[in-house]
C-alpha cells in the first residue's frame, strides 16, 4: 500500500514545476511535511516526512526559484535527526540568541536574526537585502519591502519596515560606522546561508536551549507572535496564512506551533 502511494505521488509530481510553497501545499495534502532542520539541507534535493518514512524529492532549480521535480525516492527515517525545528519559545530565548551573537561581535549574524524576525522572512530572502531595500534615495527609510523577492515563492512582499527593525539597522550601522546611502546600491550582508547556520547552532549550544532550533524558527516565531497577540481577531490566523503562502490553515497552525502548543497544555 505503502508503495503504491508513493508510485502515485512520484506519477503526479514528477516532470511539473512548482513554487516551492506549492510543493509543500501538495505534500501536506498527502500527509508530508518538509523537514526542516539546517542539518537536512541539501542542494537540489527537498526533504519530506509523514513521521514513517521521508520522501526525497530532487529538484532543478530555474532562475524565478520554481522547481522541476525529477526524482522522488523514499528512505527510512533517519534515526536521531529531527524533522521539525519550534518557533522560539519565549521572547527571551530569542535575546538569548541574538545577545550571543551582539556580545561574540558577530553583527552581521544579529542584524540578521533581527531582520528575519521583524520581517518573517526566510534566511536567504533576508541576506539578499540590499540597503536600497530598506531606505529610499533620499535616505528616508522605506515604508514596506516593495522590492523584496521571496526565494521560494518568487513573490514580492509588502513587509512593513516598523520602528524595531529600524532600530536594529540604526545600532548595526552606528556600531560599524556605516553610512547606508555611501554604500546604497550594495547588499547589506557578506555572510551566505552556510555561515548563518554554523553560527545559529553554536549560539543555540552556548545559550543551552534545549529544543529543536534553526533558521525556521525565527520566521515561526515571527508567525507564532502575530497570531498570539492578535487573537481577539478572528481573522488572526487567516492573515498569518495568507502571509506564509499556505494552502490550508490548518498547515499555519502546525507551522507555527499552535497545535504543539495546545497539546501541551492539554
Amino acid at each position: 500500500i505503502i508503495m503504491k502511494k508513493i508510485d502515485k505521488i512520484k506519477k503526479e509530481l514528477c516532470g511539473n514545476v512548482y513554487s516551492v510553497t506549492e510543493l509543500d501545499n501538495l505534500m501536506a495534502e498527502k500527509g508530508f511535511a518538509q523537514i526542516e532542520s539546517d542539518d537536512q539541507v541539501e542542494d537540489g534535493v527537498i526533504k519530506y516526512t509523514n513521521c514513517k518514512l521521508q520522501l526525497w524529492i530532487t529538484v532543478d532549480r530555474d532562475t524565478d526559484s520554481n522547481v522541476l521535480v525529477t526524482d522522488i525516492k523514499s528512505v527510512t527515517k533517519v534515526g536521531g535527526v529531527a524533522t521539525k525545528v519550534d518557533p522560539f519559545h519565549s521572547f527571551d530565548d530569542l535575546n538569548k540568541v541574538l545577545s550571543y551573537f551582539w556580545n561574540h561581535e558577530q553583527y552581521h549574524h544579529w542584524l540578521c536574526g533581527n531582520l528575519m524576525v521583524s520581517f518573517g522572512r526566510r534566511v536567504g530572502d533576508t541576506l539578499s537585502l540590499g540597503w536600497s531595500d530598506l531606505f529610499l534615495a533620499n535616505g528616508e527609510y522605506r515604508e514596506r519591502l516593495i522590492t523584496l523577492q521571496e526565494e521560494k515563492t518568487g513573490k514580492v512582499l509588502g513587509v512593513r519596515i516598523h520602528e524595531y527593525a529600524k532600530e536594529c539597522i540604526h545600532k548595526y550601522c552606528e556600531k560599524l560606522g556605516i553610512s547606508p546611502m555611501t554604500c546604497y546600491q550594495e547588499p547589506i550582508f557578506s555572510i551566505k546561508d552556510a555561515a548563518f547556520r554554523a553560527a545559529l547552532k553554536k549560539a543555540v549550544a552556548e545559550v543551552a536551549l534545549t529544543y529543536p532550533v534553526s533558521t525556521h524558527s525565527f520566521r515561526k516565531f515571527y508567525g507564532n507572535m502575530m497570531y498570539k497577540l492578535h487573537q481577539g481577531d478572528v481573522d488572526a490566523l487567516s492573515i498569518v496564512q495568507f502571509m506564509f503562502g499556505h494552502s490550508d490553515i490548518n498547515i499555519t497552525k502546525t507551522y507555527i506551533g499552535a497545535v504543539d502548543e495546545k497539546i501541551d497544555r492539554y
